[in-house]
């Protein structure tokens, strides 16, 4: 009898296992991070391809600093589907944005090489609150998409 128990726990603590493993998987993927956290639909036309990723340890709750670098193929739509700042526009309230967003990439050491040309880039911005932000920078001439994303 209790070998006809044993079964079921076993296959249910390996699912359980299992679950953990793809969903801190699929927290540390940008497209579904942005999805779940942001409400942000991936540009797919964009044909976007990541080239670097750093983080933080991996969090159950994916709490922590990300910081994904894309490049892309198509840029109408990376033109097109955020309302882009530019830093030089208004210095008041982008430096804050950029310097903040530094602080985060300093916090998961990122090598000075993969950051992006603050100068270079526009910028789209949101927080849904002090411990939630998220930095969307684009580098037009090197053709790429940096993401900056704070979850505590």
């Amino acid at each position: 009898m209790k070998w006809k128990l044993l079964i079921p726990v076993c296959l249910l603590c390996c699912g359980l296992v299992l679950a953990d493993v793809v969903w801190l998987r699929l927290n540390d993927f940008c497209p579904f991070n942005l999805t779940v956290h942001w409400g942000f639909l991936w540009p797919v036309q964009a044909n976007c391809s990541e080239v670097y990723h750093q983080s933080c340890a991996p969090s159950f709750n994916g709490d922590g600093a990300y910081y994904h670098v894309f490049s892309y193929q198509n840029e109408n739509v990376v033109a097109s589907m955020l309302d882009w700042v530019d830093p030089a526009e208004d210095v008041y309230i982008s430096t804050p944005v950029l310097v903040h967003a530094n602080q985060h990439l300093n916090s998961i050491s990122v090598p000075e090489d993969q950051r992006p040309n603050w100068r270079a880039c526009l910028y789209w911005t949101r927080t849904r609150t002090d411990l939630h932000k998220l930095t969307v920078l684009w580098d037009r001439t090197a053709g790429l998409l940096y993401f900056v994303e704070l979850h505590i």
